[in-house]
């Protein structure tokens, strides 16, 4: 569903390698392969954190288009996820304990996912 993002994401990634670096390879007598795991892919690696952790959290927020696409709190089986069953068990069964753990839960996975991306990024003096 988010391809797209990945692949523009991926696109500036590799716009953003300098073309001296491939002349420098060349040079050395690297080949297409050597270039690509020498050259392309250390070079690719904030566009493949950034991608990942933006992925991840749409990943998580992905109730309203499952909510929009089957129209309920009852979604079919294997479509069902943790921010589904959160608000299926907070409002249609009225079990408010057990969808505020579900959503404690949901945090702590968003958390643990974006945390060290932002632990890194401030260490880096980017934020």
């Amino acid at each position: 569903q988010f391809s797209g993002y990945a692949m523009v994401v991926y696109l500036a990634g590799l716009r953003a390698i300098p073309t001296e670096h491939y002349e420098a390879a060349k040079v050395d007598g690297a080949s297409a392969l050597k270039m690509y795991w020498r050259v392309i892919i250390p070079q690719l690696k904030g566009a493949t954190i950034s991608a990942a952790v933006v992925l991840m959290v749409f990943g998580m927020k992905a109730f309203d288009f499952l909510y929009s696409l089957v129209g309920g709190y009852r979604p079919p089986n294997g479509a069902d996820i943790l921010a589904t069953k959160m608000v299926r068990e907070a409002y249609a069964n009225l079990n408010w304990a057990y969808g505020s753990a579900i959503a404690i839960v949901l945090f702590g996975m968003a958390l643990s996912v974006i945390g060290p991306y932002l632990v890194y990024e401030y260490r880096r003096n980017n934020l």
